[in-house]
């Protein structure tokens, strides 16, 4: 897993895609390599061929619905993701909650993005992972005080997360404070230059 995620961040999805495909082939179970691959743009129906051995009966969807988001049809992709989040094997999901909270980030549905990061919160309640998008719908809102609990949260938990200084960088630019919010944004970068 490692080297293809390796593979994947310095640009070598075609190498990354024939990693992905041995660690899935050699655990049927690896449910982060279908993952990457349909994030990858792997056609939906060789990673269908792919899922069908995992013996998961919600994987399928969940596939289809991160192959839309990359694609970016978020609106499809929600579809899919509300009808995954009534089932019961995956409404605690915290993959799940993530996924639709960056939808509605992208279809601009503010409400309903901090409804789900909050439940993706509550889940994991030291999860960083993406908690950037949900400060970044904050500060399009115009949330100062939200923000800032958020931050102070993130940086709590791990202050060592690139998402818990993107989210600090994004509080000090909603106060207009340019120096602290330089440095905020240098600090994210060292953590993940990406």
């Amino acid at each position: 897993m490692l080297l293809g995620q390796l593979q994947r961040k310095t640009s070598l999805p075609d190498d990354a895609i024939k990693t992905f495909c041995r660690v899935q082939e050699r655990n049927p179970c690896a449910v982060e390599a279908l993952e990457q691959l349909a994030e990858l743009g792997l056609p939906l129906d060789m990673i269908n061929r792919l899922c069908s051995q995992s013996g998961i009966p919600w994987l399928p969807k969940w596939l289809e619905a991160k192959s839309l988001e990359t694609q970016n049809l978020y609106t499809d992709s929600l579809v899919i993701l509300r009808d995954l989040d009534t089932t019961s094997d995956t409404s605690e999901s915290l993959p799940l909650m993530l996924s639709m909270g960056r939808c509605f980030a992208h279809v601009l549905d503010s409400d309903s993005a901090q409804a789900v990061f909050r439940k993706a919160q509550e889940i994991d309640v030291n999860n960083t992972e993406e908690m950037d998008m949900l400060a970044f719908v904050l500060f399009c809102a115009g949330n100062k005080l939200l923000l800032n609990r958020l931050a102070h949260q993130l940086l709590s938990i791990d202050s060592e997360s690139d998402a818990s200084w993107s989210t600090a960088a994004l509080y000090h630019l909603i106060n207009n404070n340019a120096p602290a919010t330089e440095a905020a944004i240098e600090k994210a970068l060292k953590r993940n230059p990406q």
